[in-house]
């Protein structure tokens, strides 16, 4: 499977008539879709209002974690680098170090309990195994 793009992908769903942006992406990614949601294991990613929920419980994620957390559901099982993670979540104007992805991952790990899900890349960035 090739990486996709999440600004692209969520930009081909706008000329799609008759389905909407969440059941598009989780249809992309082979994931169960229903009321606006993500479901992949006991994770549950709302794409419309940003809730994401482990085991029924609400988790408070900032828009970065967010972010990231979405793009390594829709990159499962494939790692990604550090800079294509900066690059996604952050946008190309964004300057600063890629250590910052070591940072909001390990945020990510301890809030949804995923330290064994997702894996570091060593010398090269992660990868999210579901």
């Amino acid at each position: 499977r090739q990486e996709i793009e999440a600004g692209r992908l969520m930009a081909s769903v706008r000329i799609m008539p008759g389905i909407s942006s969440a059941a598009y992406l989780a249809s992309c990614i082979g994931e169960s879709y229903e009321d606006g949601a993500i479901y992949s294991m006991d994770v549950k990613v709302n794409l419309a209002s940003g809730i994401v929920t482990k085991g029924g419980r609400v988790t408070e994620l900032t828009n970065r974690e967010f972010e990231l957390l979405k793009i390594l559901l829709i990159n499962k099982n494939i790692a990604l680098s550090r800079e294509r993670l900066l690059d996604l979540a952050w946008g190309m104007d964004f300057y600063g170090d890629a250590r910052t992805v070591d940072v909001h991952i390990r945020r990510i790990r301890k809030k949804l309990g995923l330290e064994e899900d997702i894996k570091t890349i060593f010398k090269y960035g992660y990868r999210l195994e579901m």
